[in-house]
């Protein structure tokens, strides 16, 4: 984990993102639920999460789903697995990387694939996708900023909160107490009108295939 400082402040940084490397640190459309087979893939762990990554997943989620979170007695921030965190990491960094002074669908679905390791990562990856081209489309839909500070925290955008509070409902339906890469991806697949879904279909993935398959696999 890298620190990138400013003001005497701190954001961390996931090992081997772009900005960690800049600075010389080493690397380290909607649709309805479908029925299909059973799960393949690995549950992400959501167990020993360090106390930085719950106090910072507090800080991220709080102001989005504090009154969700009340009233449905689901708990918060340590049902969020580990590699969900990291992917939200990995988005800022992007934001970072494009000098952008918000997180919107198009850096969530980078840091989704920046992950690695989480299940919506082999989703994205077995439908083609790579690092490189997802963010070499999204420069070219977004261009950069030129907002050259490092704030300790970079706001979501509105499609980016009602994409979280559709993970959190999809987590709820599938009976899981924990959110996940997936269900962060199932959270995106269901705005039709976002950029993140605009880039999966400029780059030949079907965003409803996607969700199908996932749907599939997470029954």
């Amino acid at each position: 984990m890298t620190n990138a400082t400013t003001n005497n402040k701190a954001i961390a940084l996931p090992s081997g993102s772009a900005l960690s490397k800049a600075s010389g640190n080493p690397p380290n459309g909607s649709a309805s639920p479908r029925t299909g087979r059973a799960n393949r893939y690995t549950i992400e762990s959501v167990e020993n999460l360090p106390k930085e990554e719950k106090s910072m997943s507090e800080q991220l989620f709080r102001p989005i789903w504090e009154k969700l979170f009340t009233s449905l007695g689901f708990p918060l921030p340590s049902r969020f697995t580990q590699e969900a965190i990291t992917a939200i990491k990995f988005a800022q960094c992007e934001s970072l990387r494009l000098k952008h002074r918000y997180v919107g669908t198009e850096q969530m679905l980078i840091g989704l694939i920046s992950e690695k390791s989480g299940i919506a990562w082999q989703f994205l990856s077995e439908s083609g996708l790579n690092l490189d081209k997802v963010q070499i489309e999204a420069e070219r839909l977004i261009g950069r900023g030129n907002n050259n500070s490092i704030p300790i925290l970079i706001p979501f955008t509105r499609r980016v909160k009602e994409a979280m509070e559709n993970a959190l409902q999809e987590s709820l339906k599938l009976g899981k107490n924990h959110i996940g890469t997936e269900h962060l991806l199932l959270g995106l697949l269901e705005d039709a009108d976002s950029l993140g879904f605009k880039i999966l279909e400029n780059l030949g993935v079907d965003p409803n295939n996607l969700e199908q398959k996932l749907r599939q696999s997470l029954i």
